[in-house]
């Protein structure tokens, strides 16, 4: 049996590692690695798809990511800021509040506290949206303060409009505890799957997909952008337009609009429902600066609009020395906008002006030091979780289980999946496909 793995990003090279049958990886660009790619230019190392590191609550497939890179590898402790009114805050803001200036920090633990009481009395209804939720479970001070702003910076979109469903897995609430010791000044940590993470030692994150492409590279077919998808009897047939290939089964890692487009025969309601998804796009700015170790944050978010159009700033040469030439630093500045928005559309040049002359302002870097800039654009980079969201990618999903096509995938099965989601999700994909076809 061959399996047709439409997309060549990390879900499909990570269920191609997972599958007990023959397949073919077709691939739309000239590279593999879709969000994963890194670059080297003049001794930088830069992951295009903004700040990636290696990290999860799943101890297996933490392990499964960690065997992937072998010695290929180093691990950090977590030292995360939120940049808010000049200030380097720890991150999460909710274990930072010491942080604060004395009347900010008041508030944030005031109401903090005084909704916590309203839940455990159960005076606070059960929020309809993501800002809703935010209120509901972090308070006034921390939601306006920090959350509302950084959110729409973020995501682009009215929290408002936003389901809450996805964000409870990812955005735990923190024990009352923690917060009202975070206020007095006494060290706690959010977020503790992520306090320690890894990331290649050399070869930025693109090392983690060449792991998985390693012995593959025969069966990954560049440049084939997938077109016509038709299933005819029991075969399917996928086309790019001038080339067929033919495949028992087919599993989709490319994004879903793209496939019910490329797919014959979707019905009206299935097009509907692939047209009312709405995604983000992401720019990064690439910066080198030429002194040696220029701070010792691994990230550093900026939630404030009038900081700048950025949401986020990542130093990888914290996580790995090996990223920047001998005495240099870097930065991965990211940009979430709309596709083919305003932003979107930015010359080049006007981006890495932007970015440069709001860091020097905010005292982040030092304007003269910068020996080398870049722009990197993903079109789909952010799966946006509106209040139709669920009512669309239930039609999807059902349509193509019904179909016999594997989703797998964030922008496949329209889901806010991290890396290690990802490989989870094209695991369990993939264990499916043996399951049910198993090899002679």
């Amino acid at each position: 049996m061959k399996v047709g793995i439409l997309g060549g990003g990390l879900a499909g090279l990570a269920s191609a590692s997972f599958l007990k049958h023959d397949f073919e990886i077709l691939e739309k660009n000239n590279e593999y690695g879709g969000l994963c790619r890194s670059f080297t230019e003049r001794g930088f190392t830069f992951d295009y798809g903004g700040g990636h590191i290696i990290f999860s609550k799943d101890k297996k497939i933490l392990e499964i990511m960690i065997r992937k890179l072998g010695k290929n590898v180093v691990k950090r402790k977590r030292n995360t800021k939120i940049f808010f009114k000049g200030r380097y805050v720890k991150y999460p803001f909710e274990n930072g509040l010491s942080d604060l200036s004395r009347r900010d920090n008041a508030e944030c633990l005031y109401t903090y506290v005084e909704n916590w009481l309203k839940s455990r009395r159960r005076k606070v209804r059960e929020p309809r949206n993501f800002r809703e939720w935010m209120y509901r479970t972090f308070g006034k001070g921390i939601t306006e303060k920090y959350l509302i702003p950084y959110n729409r910076k973020v995501w682009n979109f009215d929290p408002g409009q936003m389901s809450v469903d996805w964000v409870r897995d990812r955005v735990p609430q923190p024990p009352v505890e923690d917060v009202i010791k975070s206020s007095l000044g006494v060290q706690t940590e959010g977020y503790t799957h992520q306090l320690y993470f890894y990331y290649p030692k050399v070869g930025g994150i693109y090392s983690f997909i060449r792991s998985f492409a390693r012995g593959l590279r025969n069966k990954i077919t560049l440049g084939f952008d997938v077109k016509h998808v038709r299933k005819e009897g029991n075969k399917w047939i996928v086309s790019d337009g001038k080339i067929e290939k033919m495949f028992d089964r087919i599993i989709s890692t490319i994004p879903i609009e793209n496939l019910v487009d490329a797919y014959r025969g979707a019905p009206k309601d299935v097009k509907q429902a692939a047209d009312g998804l709405k995604h983000n796009s992401l720019i990064t700015v690439l910066l080198g600066f030429d002194i040696r170790k220029m701070n010792d944050i691994h990230w550093l978010y900026f939630p404030r609009e009038e900081e700048g159009l950025f949401n986020k700033v990542c130093f990888p040469f914290n996580n790995s020395p090996e990223v920047v030439p001998r005495g240099k630093s870097s930065a991965i500045v990211e940009i979430t906008c709309s596709p083919e928005g305003k932003v979107w559309k930015m010359k080049e040049e006007k981006l890495i002006e932007h970015v440069v002359d709001k860091l020097h302002d905010l005292k982040v870097i030092k304007k003269k030091t910068v020996c080398f800039s870049k722009v990197a654009k993903s079109d789909h980079a952010y799966v946006i979780n509106d209040l139709d969201y669920e009512r669309n990618t239930k039609i999807l999903r059902r349509f193509f289980s019904d179909e016999g096509v594997v989703l797998c995938g964030r922008f496949s099965e329209f889901k806010y999946l991290g890396m290690d989601a990802t490989v989870k999700s094209a695991m369990e994909k993939s264990e499916q496909v043996n399951r049910i076809h198993p090899s002679v």
